[in-house]
Formats: C-alpha cells, structure tokens, sequence
C-alpha cells in the first residue's frame, strides 16, 4: 500500500481522476483473482496477488476520495465522508456473516475468484456507464459541464 500511495503521489494518476481508479479497481481484481487462483503450493503467487491488491488500493482510492472533495458541496462533505466511512465500516462484518456459510459450502479459493472477478468486472463496468466515467466533467450536483464532447470517447456509451 505505502508503494502504491508513493507512485499516485509521484505520479498523479491520469487526467481523469476516475480513469486511475478504474484501472486500480482492475487491478486489484487481478490480484484477488491471483490469490484464488494459486495452488496449495503456490505461496509466492498468492503473496504476489496480495501484493498487487494492497499497491492497487490507493490507486483507487486515493482518486476517489479527491473527486469526492471536488464534486461534493463543501457543506455537505462532512455528511458525505461520514456516511462513506460508516458504510465502509459496516460491509465488513456484514461480509463474514454472508462469506462464512458460503466459503463452508463453495470453500474460501471460491471466493477469492468470485471477488477478483466481480472486483476487475466493476472496473471495467465503470468505464461503460456515463455518469460514472463522465464523474471529472460534472459540477457539483451531478451536471455534465457543457464543453465536454462525451461522444470522442470510445470508453462511454448512452
């Protein structure tokens, strides 16, 4: 994680805040996947997928919570970022409960491929839905800035 944190701060990340988080959120599917896919005997394939998912987490992240600061009304951030940290906060409980009767009946390498696909197949999700890839050129409150030509990008369809 402190890797990846000090690449997105080196680098910046894309244009598009929402194309590195996207491509992060890809890559950490990757990883989890990685993990679900490795052998018993594939330590260091499962160590490297784990890796991967903990380099990608801020390239997620990091872009995410900026256009939050950037699109969310200043008097309204700090409702905002409570309510994204508790939600955050509750899925994981909420996940054990589910995972556990799940994992006992498909086995714990099933979720790993479950999850990695489904993390990658968000991210590729996102560059297909035009309120989610369009989020850089919105105002505040969700309007499309009107100088920005949605149709030169092949990424985002109606």
């Amino acid at each position: 994680m402190i890797t990846g944190g000090l690449l997105l701060g080196i680098w910046g990340g894309f244009r598009k805040k929402i194309t590195t988080s996207l491509f992060g959120l890809i890559g950490m599917g990757a990883g989890i996947l990685a993990v679900g896919l490795a052998p018993g005997t594939g330590y260091w394939i499962a160590l490297g997928g784990l890796a991967l998912t903990g380099f990608m987490n801020p390239l997620v992240n990091g872009p995410l919570f900026a256009l939050l600061q950037t699109k969310v009304e200043p008097e309204m951030q700090g409702r905002v970022f409570t309510l994204v940290g508790s939600l955050s906060a509750a899925m994981s409980p909420l996940g054990m409960l589910f995972a556990a009767p799940v994992a006992e009946w498909l086995g714990i390498q099933s979720w790993y491929i479950i999850g990695g696909i489904a993390t990658a197949l968000m991210g590729v999700a996102g560059f297909m839905i035009k309120v989610v890839y369009t989020i850089d050129d919105q105002s505040p409150g969700g309007q499309l800035a009107e100088t920005h030509d949605l149709q030169s990008s092949p990424l985002v369809s109606d």
